[in-house]
């Protein structure tokens, strides 16, 4: 079975670089990440034929100046981290041997992050003695301030997020005026009440190639508290909607920020293999960034 599979998840790579390079735009980003879904689905079928394959799920919050590393740079301080803690890691295979490690919900820029998850498979020869405790405490060790380890786990397949909860703490001397915040709780009023929300988003970094996205349907709810705004904002395999994007359809500025912005309560699915019938519930690639 792992012989057909493992054919199959080479011609799905051809399609995927065949998509890659294709001029037609067409529903070409939902077909991408829609095959990217299928060869996460094929690989982790494939590796979990070997029983000495682990899959360790790690909670971890980052806030401080960790927050101002990029995801590449996140994964590269957890790989470094791996490494110095002489963890074993399962390597890709070919020319070009990668860590088997991923954040299933990239973090943007600047923003703080509570219960994230770190994925990594680690090979170990006696897998029902494989200590989590122990491997927390040596990547403890090596992770600098700003990235704290909360718990580890051992997991079946990957995390699927389905929602996050973005937090926008206001300054008080702000907030307290109560014009103000009657404005802002009428501009998230008549958000919430529009069937359809149009922007702009950039396509690439010099601006040359923009698209136009209906982001209503990631909006899930914006509360107000005494401190500042919580806007929950779903996930699905087509992307969700991206933090600035929030900031601008609810009218906040930089200024009155009293913290920076925090996600927090993300909510996890968790998928299981069916090796039967070499299926998996619908998921999203853990590699992709944020929309």
């Amino acid at each position: 079975m792992n012989g057909k599979c493992t054919n199959v998840h080479r011609i799905l790579k051809k399609i995927l670089v065949f998509l890659h390079h294709s001029k037609d735009n067409i529903c070409k980003d939902i077909e991408l990440k829609i095959l990217k879904n299928e060869i996460l689905i094929l690989e982790s079928f494939i590796i979990n034929g070997d029983d000495r394959n682990i899959l360790v799920v790690i909670e971890h919050r980052i806030w401080g100046n960790c927050r101002f590393l990029s995801h590449s740079e996140t994964m590269r301080l957890f790989q470094y981290a791996a490494v110095r803690a002489e963890i074993d890691i399962r390597y890709s295979g070919g020319f070009n041997p990668r860590p088997r490690l991923s954040l299933p919900l990239p973090r943007p820029v600047g923003i703080e992050a509570d219960n994230d998850l770190l994925c990594i498979r680690i090979v170990a020869e006696e897998p029902s003695s494989l200590d989590i405790e122990t491997i927390m405490s040596k990547l403890r060790l090596q992770i600098p301030a700003g990235c704290e380890l909360i718990s580890g786990r051992r997991a079946e397949s990957f995390p699927v997020p389905q929602q996050a909860t973005y937090y926008f703490a206001i300054k008080q001397c702000v907030f307290q005026d109560q014009i103000f915040r009657e404005k802002l709780e009428g501009s998230a009023e008549r958000l919430m009440a529009r069937d359809i929300i149009i922007l702009q988003r950039q396509q690439d970094s010099k601006g040359f190639r923009t698209k136009d996205i209906d982001v209503r349907p990631y909006l899930d709810s914006i509360k107000f508290d005494d401190n500042g705004i919580a806007v929950e904002c779903i996930i699905n395999p087509c992307g969700t909607i991206r933090v600035e994007e929030v900031i601008k359809l609810i009218g906040i500025d930089a200024e009155i920020l009293a913290r920076p912005v925090r996600r927090t309560h993300i909510k996890w699915r968790f998928d299981r293999l069916n090796k039967e019938q070499d299926i998996l519930e619908d998921t999203i690639d853990v590699q992709r960034d944020v929309n």
